[in-house]
């Protein structure tokens, strides 16, 4: 597992200390670094592999393989996205740096919901890239359209943030109800806690207990209803389209977090895999699933306006005929 190898657990330790000393050097919060933890008091913040952006890498290099393409094209795609998506992952530290300077209180606003749900969305946009430049896929860069879901990002957001209670009621009544009667787990009691933004899932078992993290896991349906929001289809397919997705979100993440709470209570060394599939599901499901129900098509970024007037053309002349013999 690429998580769990040295250079990466050196390079996240030392993303931790760089972030700690901007946070409290560049910005004069009062933090301490506790292992890879940053303890700004009334906020606590862990660095994890995570926070290099793989998963983002991931999810991109699925994307590339997905589409049929010479291997020219896609290593042009690697060569020229994958430092942008590094760079991206960078900007993305320097603003939640930004924000730790400006209130501690806004980190987790920014850090769980805002840059989790618009992370999908930048990796579509370089991805758009590829399938422009590289593939000629599409006529011209969808601009406008991802500019429209951005505009819609925020109000998919708030959506998500009124359904969350009932959302997380309903799939913590699922997960115990498919445990206890397909795999026999004997579970005596199942609680949601929340702790600020993070919404757990408590299960209590004879030998212990199990402890899942749901609300992140639940974002993707934002970035997904942001991109059935702007399709320029109807608005009662837009309508269709966003509750079929809900239902098939709910199911991949009762399977996700079935998987989970499996490989915890079975095989507790592949449970940091089970989380980098997790999240890489939090991160893509939502965009593969729109291009799956939505099925868009290249006319939906032809360059608009009147089409070009048709070229008339005089007949060329004729040749004399020859005389028959």
């Amino acid at each position: 597992m690429v998580e769990q190898t040295p250079p990466v657990r050196s390079l996240t330790l030392a993303l931790a200390q760089l972030l700690y000393v901007a946070v409290s050097s560049g910005f004069g919060v009062p933090a301490r670094l506790d292992g890879l933890v940053i303890d700004g008091g009334v906020v606590r913040q862990a660095v994890t592999p995570n926070c290099l952006g793989l998963i983002a890498v991931t999810a991109y290099l699925s994307a590339l393989l997905t589409v049929p393409a010479d291997w020219a094209r896609r290593w042009r795609g690697i060569r020229r996205d994958i430092p942008l998506l590094i760079l991206v992952n960078a900007i993305r530290l320097g603003l939640l740096v930004l924000v730790a300077g400006i209130s501690v209180w806004l980190v987790p606003v920014a850090h769980l919901v805002i840059f989790v749900a618009l992370a999908p969305l930048v990796i579509m946009a370089i991805w758009g890239l590829w399938l422009t430049r590289d593939l000629r896929a599409l006529p011209s860069y969808p601009a406008r359209f991802l500019g429209f879901v951005a505009l819609l990002l925020l109000p998919a957001i708030g959506l998500w943030w009124i359904l969350l209670r009932p959302y997380l009621g309903a799939l913590a009544l699922s997960i115990r109800a498919i445990l206890v009667v397909l795999f026999q787990m004997p579970i005596s009691g199942a609680s949601l806690v929340e702790e600020g933004l993070t919404h757990f899932l408590d299960l209590a078992l004879p030998g212990g207990g199990l402890r899942l993290e749901l609300a992140a896991r639940s974002l993707s349906l934002a970035p997904y209803l942001a991109l059935v929001a702007a399709s320029p289809i109807p608005l009662g397919r837009r309508f269709g389209l966003s509750v079929i997705g809900f239902g098939c979100l709910f199911a991949i993440q009762s399977v996700e977090s079935i998987g989970l709470i499996l490989l915890g209570g079975t095989v507790p060394a592949l449970i940091s895999l089970g989380e980098a599939v997790s999240d890489y599901l939090t991160l893509a499901s939502g965009p593969f699933l729109w291009i799956l129900l939505a099925t868009p098509s290249v006319a939906w970024w032809a360059p608009s306006g009147p089409p070009a007037p048709a070229r008339r053309h005089s007949p060329s002349p004729r040749s004399p005929r020859s005389p028959a013999p």
